[in-house]
C-alpha cells in the first residue's frame, strides 16, 4: 500500500516526551520495538502505532531510561525505511548527543531542522553543531535554522540581528514566545487551535509545517 499520514519518532531515548506532549497514554515505544527481536524493517508501524487525535502517529520514546548504545547504524537504517514506506513524512527528534546511529540517522533525512533560542549559549550552540555537520559532510541536507521562544522587540537580551550574524546565516523562521498557550496545549494534549485560535505562534509553526511537508523524513 502507499505511504499516507505523518509519524513522530521519538528517539530520544532518554529525556523523549512526545507521547506525554500528546497525551497518548499507552504508546507503542521503541524499547518494545526492540524487545520483539524482529527485523525492524519488517515492523508493520502504521498498523501499530498509536493514532493522536489529529491522525498523527507516534513511536514513543522509552518510559524507562534507556542507554543511548542501544541503538546502532543498522537498526536505524530498517527503521528509517519502514517510516518510509508507511508514511507520507516522518518527523524524527533524536537525542542532542552525535553518535554513530545519530549521524546515520542524519545521512538519511531529506531535511534537518536545527531549533535554538535567543542567547549566547543557544548561538554558540548552533555555531558548533553547524561545524559538526560540515565535518561530518552532511551539509548537503537543507537545514532549516528556527529561533524558538523569541520575545517582542527588546524585551530579550540578545538580538535577532545579532544572533544571525554571530551564526553567520539568517533563521529562516521565528517563533514568538507564548509560554502559556503552549503549557496549556501541552498539558491538555491538543493543538494550540483547540486552546485558542488565531495566535501568532500557531501561524508560525504552520509556516514550518509548509516548510517540511514536502520532505519524506526530517530529523528535528
Amino acid at each position: 500500500p502507499a505511504a499516507a499520514g505523518v509519524c513522530v519518532a521519538d528517539l530520544d531515548l532518554q529525556m523523549g516526551a512526545a507521547a506525554l506532549y500528546l497525551d497518548i497514554p499507552d504508546p507503542v515505544t521503541v524499547a518494545q520495538v526492540l524487545a520483539t527481536g524482529g527485523a525492524v524493517e519488517e515492523m508493520a508501524f502504521a498498523s501499530v502505532l498509536t493514532a493522536h487525535r489529529s491522525g498523527v502517529s507516534v513511536l514513543a520514546a522509552p518510559s524507562e531510561l534507556m542507554p543511548v548504545e542501544s541503538l546502532n547504524p543498522a537498526l536505524i537504517d530498517g527503521l528509517t525505511a519502514a517510516l518510509r514506506r508507511d508514511f507520507e513524512i516522518t518527523l524524527v527528534d533524536p537525542p542532542t548527543v552525535w553518535t554513530a546511529w545519530t549521524n546515520r540517522l542524519l545521512r538519511q533525512s531529506q531535511r534537518i531542522v536545527l531549533v535554538t533560542r535567543l542567547s549566547v549559549p543557544h548561538v554558540h550552540m548552533v555555531r558548533r553543531q553547524l561545524h559538526m555537520l560540515s565535518a561530518q559532510r552532511l551539509d548537503d541536507v537543507p537545514v532549516t535554522l528556527v529561533c524558538n521562544q523569541v520575545e517582542p522587540d527588546g524585551a530579550g537580551g540578545l538580538s535577532l540581528k545579532a544572533a544571525q550574524q554571530a551564526i553567520g546565516r539568517p533563521f529562516d523562521l521565528v517563533i514568538p514566545e507564548d509560554r502559556r498557550l503552549m503549557h496549556q496545549a501541552i498539558d491538555q494534549g491538543v493543538s494550540l487551535a483547540a486552546v485558542r485560535r488565531g495566535s501568532k505562534i500557531e501561524a508560525a509553526i504552520d509556516r514550518l509545517a509548509e516548510m517540511v511537508a514536502p520532505t519524506r523524513v526530517a530529523a528535528a
